[in-house]
């Protein structure tokens, strides 16, 4: 299984995410490489447990800027990952490359 994913160091502190924003501003169209599925994953020391996940979202096929509320709002963690695991690129030379300009959690610190 091929898939990207992009990694957050919250360093001294712990946040609980409860939604976030994808922004997608400057993707290419015609590449189509916007994400379709992913997972939020958090860990404190790399044992991942999921936060979200979603699956085949048209959401990100139109808009810019696309606000999801996550599965999971308990958990307080260092790291949070986002793992792409498809877009709707139709050239398979790009299906596993993301084009997000901006990931926005909203959470809660501890």
């Amino acid at each position: 299984i091929i898939f990207v994913w992009i990694e957050y160091d919250f360093v001294h502190r712990k946040v609980n995410v409860t939604s976030y924003t994808i922004c997608l501003k400057g993707h290419t169209p015609s590449l189509n490489n916007y994400p379709k599925s992913w997972k939020i994953m958090g860990s404190n020391d790399h044992e991942w447990e999921l936060i979200d996940a979603k699956v085949n979202m048209n959401e990100t096929n139109c808009n810019q800027i696309c606000y999801f509320e996550c599965e999971r709002k308990c958990g307080y963690y260092r790291y949070i990952r986002f793992i792409q695991l498809d877009s709707n690129a139709i050239n398979d030379a790009v299906k596993y490359a993301t084009c997000i300009s901006c990931i926005e959690f909203f959470r809660s610190a501890a």
